[in-house]
């Protein structure tokens, strides 16, 4: 005949002695009033689904404007844009659409606040060129530009004032002309033979 397995214990004098183990259904009894750790589950359910939500979960996104076209220098922005979305927060503050591009912008670049300034009144398409200017030629005045020996006269706007450089020589400033003497009044102002007359 078997017995259940027993446990040692010293008895007195070093002896051992043996302890019955206990009843199975006893044990049964002790693991069903145990709990269940349900908070400890609801807790890793949780992490679980919030990883998942951060891993697939689509980022938010926000309409950004893209130059639909080719948009010259100084021509409105309104006029050549379209809406995407993009990550936010992924591209900077964009520029404003009443503005007028201040470089020539290629199809499908983003309209940053750097690609647009205010409108100044120079016609779209026109070049700044280096011209020595005095430094009271603020931005928007306009010039003009003559060269004797070149026959040129044409006129102008200030785009870029000139500052004081060393010995009190102004430094060269920027005037937008139009786009068919513009290399002529480059090629004058570089030689030195270039008169700038301010108008008031």
């Amino acid at each position: 005949m078997r017995h259940p397995p027993s446990f040692g214990r010293e008895g007195r004098g070093g002896c051992k002695g043996l302890l019955p183990a206990p009843p199975l259904g006893y044990v049964a009894r002790v693991f069903w009033l145990i709990p269940p750790p349900y908070v400890r589950w609801l807790a890793a359910a949780l992490v679980f689904g919030g990883a998942a939500y951060l891993d697939f979960a689509a980022p938010p996104t926000e309409p950004y404007p893209f130059a639909a076209r080719s948009i010259e220098s100084g021509e409105p922005l309104a006029e050549g844009v379209e809406w995407r979305d993009v990550p936010a927060g992924l591209l900077p503050p964009s520029a404003a659409l009443e503005d007028h591009a201040a470089r020539q912008i290629a199809a499908g670049e983003p309209l940053t606040g750097t690609a647009a300034r205010p409108d100044d009144g120079i016609p779209a398409g026109w070049w700044s060129v280096p011209v020595a200017l005095p430094v009271t030629a603020a931005p928007g005045t306009p010039v003009r530009l003559v060269a004797q020996e070149a026959a040129l006269d044409v006129t102008g706007f200030v785009t870029e004032s000139a500052t004081t450089g060393a010995f009190a020589t102004p430094s060269m400033g920027l005037v937008a002309v139009a786009p068919d003497v513009a290399a002529d009044v480059a090629a004058a102002g570089a030689a030195g033979r270039l008169i700038v007359l301010l108008g008031t």
